[in-house]
Formats: structure tokens, C-alpha cells, sequence
């Protein structure tokens, strides 16, 4: 009795530990099952196609309306779901490309023919099964001609004359099966859509990680001056959610603006020479244009805006001089290049009077008496000279042009225009998606080449009968290919003495 409770004992818990055992195979296979739905939908082309509809908007309203939607939460969420998509399409396109190079390489081949359909499994087994009961047929007559004139055998050296000639031409021999000897020529092709979407999944990181990491800053100087990051102010500053604190208390100096002027005096471009510190030393010394900014590492130095810087000397009514100091003209540039202007406005320290000020590198030969305002006839310097307006409220106390060395009075003060010095403003970033941008590109381009360059083609020749037979195919067959093919098998023919057979040969 208690051998049979124990046998029902035990056979009640193998029945419970297999339905436990189905129930958690159930499961993983209902998980797996979801897993793959979401892989399917994330790399679904419609997916892709309402991400960059709404990363298309998104972009607009940016340029046009508000910059700070790149920096939103909404934004980068879309951008992080493209990239998954990109990936998962680029896993999807490398698997694919590596299945087809592998059965290039090593077969089973997937057609034979050159046609329509050439190069998908069905019309390849259906040509093979085509080409075998042909081959048998036309065999057994051949071999009835070859008892007839006394065992007639087909020659090795014209099969081997065969692929020295299509060695010569470029092919590559690939494998050898069932007598078939099979030759390919820009096998590369294969993998043009895979490095392709593999440089779009880059380009889409580095995208991600500028959005993300990215810190940039603005900041000006005056020539001679010096800039350190921490201790010295920065005019803007804007990061990422996650910003790539790199490069903390590196230092600028400027030494000089040099402006790049046409031959008529207009002002082209505006560089600065500066030199970079890092940690103490010296790291790197060049110049900054639009064109050509200064890196070093991941910190790179552009461009941002250029302008003259007046000196004035404040002096009382005895002449002594109570203060000196700088003002930062803004250039405008709305007008062109043509309609150059640098100006600006200040208040005079310690008196309630304020100054508009316009600042003209060369005023020669220009009438400049009864307050006449200057034209900017050249970017050149000459006699340099600032057009001033005082103002105390809303009344005019004094305007004039005053002309380097010279003074401005009014009110029992003089205003000296004593030099002046130009000032450059440099904008700092600091992004580690620049980078992975470039190499995205580059694999994107080297897809491209791949995809376009390369067309790949498998061409089979084996001997059938006492003939030559050399069939082809192609993942892209065309007018081209049917032309190249035809050839091919002319250079064969020439080449091996023998008649070679082809796709429409009896």
C-alpha cells in the first residue's frame, strides 16, 4: 500500500512538474513572440517614415521659431527612436548581406539564368531542375555520337584555357561542386547596403550626442587680451542634458585680427590669430575663420563676431584726465558687405550722459565739419575717425565727427578719441558627436561606393556533353549584364577552341 501511495505520489509530481515545465515554455515562447513584434515594429519602414516627418517639423520650427526645441525632452525621444530603428534595419541589412556573400562564395547558388527572376531561389531551382532533365537528354545523345565515332572525349586543356580567360578578365575563381566551376566579380556590392545604413545609424548617434552632451559658450576679446574658461564670464552659454565637462579652464589669448579685404577696400572675411592653453601650456596656435576653426581634441574654436573697440579719454574742464576707457562697437552686417557699419551705444561713467557711437576706419577727403555723418568709403585703415552723438535724456548735447587724437567737448568735459584696438568673438564647443558624424559619412559614402561601384555577378562553367556550358547571374540583371555576358562567353569560345553553350543554346 505504501508503494503504490508512493508511485501515485510520484506520479503526481512528474504530471505537476511537466505542466509547470509546458507552462514556462508557454510563456517564453509568448515573450519571445512579443520581443519580436516590438524588433518588427521598431524596424519598420513606416516607423521610419513618421520619425523623420516629425524630426523634418521639428527641424523647421527650430531654424524658424524656437531653437530650444533640440534641447526638449519630445525631440530627443524621437531622435533616440530613429536611431533604434536605423540600427535594427542595419543588424537586418548586414545579416541579409552576409547570407548573400556566403552563398556566393561557397553556394548553393540561387539561379542560373540571367532573365527575370534571375538570382531568387525559386526561379534558381527551377532552371536547375530545367538545365539537369536538358543536360540528360542531350548527354545520352552525345554519348551515342561518341560510341559512333569511337569514344570521342572532350579535352581538360580547353576547360582550364577557359578559366585562364576568365582569370584575365578579373573573375574569381569561388568553388568548385559537382564538375560546375563558379566564378564572381564584385562581390563587394553585396555589402553596399549594409555599410550604408550602417553610416546612417552613425551619422544618427553622433546626432544623439550632440543633442545630448554638447556644451558651447561665447565669449569676446579684445586684441592682447585673454580669456579663461571659469574665472572670466561667457557672453552665452548654452549644454545638452548630459554635457561633456572636458577642456574646464583652458585659456584663449588673441593676438591679432586680421581682416581679408577685395581689392576695392570691402570687407571679405575677418580671422583671428590666437593661441590656445590647456592645463598651463601652450597646445595650439593658428588662425580662426568661417572656413577654418581651431581644434583641439573635441574642443573646437569658431568664429562668432567681429567689431572695432574705440579708446576714449574722459577729461574735465582743466584738462585732466578723470578716466580711460574701451567701447565695443557692434558690426552690422544686415546690409551685406557692401553696407558694412560698426556702432554702438554707451553711457559716459560717473555723468548722466549716454553716447552713440560710429566707428570709420578711414575718413579722408570727406567734408566732415557741421556735424556731418562720414560714409564708410573703405575697410581700409587710414585716418580713422568715430561719429558721436551725446545725449542727456532725450536731448542732444553734442554730435560731431571726431578724428583720432581729436576731442569732443561739452558741458565743461572732453572727450579724446585716442586709439583704437579690434575685438573678436569666439564661440567654444565642446561635442563629441562631431566625430562620430564625420565617420558616419564616411561610411554612408564608402556604402554608396560600394552599392554603385560594385555590381556583384556569379558566372558558372562546367562541360556538358563534349561542349562548354557558362551560364551567369546577377542580383541586378539588365540590358548591361545580358551585353557583358555575351561577350564573356565569346572570349570563352575564342579562348577554349570549343563551342561554348549558354542560356538559349539548344
Amino acid at each position: 500500500m505504501g508503494k503504490a501511495g508512493g508511485r501515485g505520489v510520484s506520479t503526481e509530481v512528474f504530471r505537476v512538474e511537466r505542466a509547470l515545465r509546458r507552462k514556462g515554455s508557454s510563456e517564453r515562447r509568448c515573450l519571445g513572440r512579443a520581443l519580436k513584434k516590438a524588433a518588427d515594429f521598431l524596424a519598420s519602414v513606416r516607423l521610419a517614415l513618421v520619425l523623420l516627418v516629425l524630426l523634418t517639423v521639428a527641424s523647421v520650427v527650430g531654424v524658424t521659431a524656437w531653437e530650444g526645441i533640440f534641447q526638449s525632452g519630445p525631440f530627443v525621444l524621437v531622435a533616440l527612436l530613429f536611431f533604434i530603428n536605423l540600427l535594427l534595419c542595419t543588424a537586418r541589412q548586414f545579416r541579409t548581406a552576409g547570407l548573400a556573400w556566403r552563398r556566393a562564395r561557397c553556394g548553393p547558388w540561387p539561379g542560373w539564368g540571367s532573365g527575370e527572376g534571375a538570382g531568387s531561389p525559386e526561379a534558381g531551382e527551377e532552371q536547375e531542375a530545367k538545365a539537369g532533365s536538358e543536360a540528360g537528354g542531350r548527354t545520352e545523345a552525345a554519348s551515342g555520337a561518341e560510341r559512333e565515332a569511337g569514344e570521342r572525349t572532350y579535352p581538360r586543356q580547353a576547360l582550364e584555357a577557359a578559366a585562364a580567360s576568365l582569370r584575365r578578365r578579373g573573375w574569381r575563381f569561388l568553388h568548385r561542386e559537382a564538375g560546375r566551376l563558379a566564378w564572381g566579380k564584385g562581390l563587394a556590392g553585396y555589402w553596399g547596403s549594409a555599410v550604408f545604413h550602417a553610416g546612417l545609424a552613425v551619422v544618427a548617434l553622433g546626432g544623439l550626442l550632440t543633442l545630448i552632451m554638447r556644451s558651447w559658450g561665447a565669449f569676446g576679446l579684445l586684441e592682447g587680451e585673454t580669456f579663461v574658461d571659469g574665472r572670466d564670464p561667457y557672453l552665452v552659454r548654452e549644454s545638452g542634458a548630459l554635457p561633456l565637462h572636458l577642456y574646464r579652464g583652458f585659456a584663449v589669448r588673441l593676438d591679432e585680427v586680421v581682416l581679408d579685404l577685395l581689392p576695392d577696400g570691402k570687407l571679405h572675411d575677418y580671422k583671428a590669430r590666437v593661441v590656445l592653453f590647456y592645463r598651463g601650456r601652450e597646445v595650439r596656435r593658428g588662425e580662426i575663420s568661417g572656413p577654418t576653426p581651431l581644434r583641439y581634441g573635441l574642443l573646437t574654436l569658431y568664429k562668432h563676431r567681429f567689431g572695432y573697440a574705440p579708446a576714449f579719454a574722459l577729461l574735465d574742464a582743466a584738462g585732466r584726465e578723470l578716466l580711460r576707457f574701451y567701447v565695443t562697437l557692434e558690426t552690422n552686417l544686415s546690409g551685406g558687405n557692401a553696407n558694412v557699419s560698426y556702432r554702438g551705444d554707451f553711457a559716459l561713467p560717473r555723468l548722466p550722459y549716454r553716447a552713440e557711437a560710429t566707428f570709420y576706419p578711414d575718413v579722408s577727403g570727406q567734408e566732415l565739419a557741421g556735424g556731418r555723418r562720414p560714409r564708410l568709403a573703405t575697410h581700409r585703415p587710414g585716418l580713422p575717425a568715430v561719429y558721436l552723438e551725446v545725449w542727456r535724456g532725450s536731448e542732444p548735447v553734442w554730435r560731431g565727427t571726431v578724428v583720432m587724437g581729436r576731442e569732443a567737448a561739452f558741458a565743461g568735459y572732453r572727450l579724446r578719441f585716442d586709439h583704437y584696438v579690434k575685438w573678436y568673438g569666439i564661440a567654444a564647443a565642446v561635442d563629441p558627436g562631431v566625430p562620430v558624424l564625420y565617420l558616419g559619412f564616411l561610411l554612408s559614402t564608402a556604402g554608396l561606393a560600394l552599392l554603385y561601384g560594385f555590381r556583384p555577378r556569379l558566372v558558372f562553367l562546367w562541360e556538358e556533353g563534349g561542349f562548354l556550358r557558362l551560364r551567369g547571374t546577377t542580383p541586378r540583371p539588365g540590358p548591361l549584364w545580358r551585353e557583358e555576358l555575351a561577350e564573356l562567353r565569346r572570349a570563352v569560345e575564342e579562348a577554349a577552341g570549343v563551342e561554348v553553350w549558354g542560356e538559349r543554346n539548344p
